[in-house]
């Protein structure tokens, strides 16, 4: 059905929700924090839905799953 841009669409809300967050909370300027989807992760066809790269701080990449229930869907 529409699942393909469902996943897309929530991609792109959890790209911008990143942004916003180290916006707000370290202070960053937009042009500081870099985004990038479907990052590669070494082996053939292994990717990271989102790797974010703020200025000053760790990287950290986010797998964004939907569908799931309660602490399965989440972990730090």
């Amino acid at each position: 059905m529409y699942l393909p841009e469902l996943r897309l669409f929530l991609e792109e809300l959890c790209c911008e929700l990143c942004r916003f967050r180290h916006m707000k909370d370290d202070g960053l300027a937009p042009e500081e924090i870099e985004v990038d989807r479907e990052w590669p992760l070494g082996p053939a066809g292994a990717f990271a839905d989102i790797y974010v790269m703020p200025d000053r701080l760790p990287s950290y990449f986010v797998e964004v799953k939907y569908g799931k229930i309660g602490r399965a869907s989440c972990r730090e």
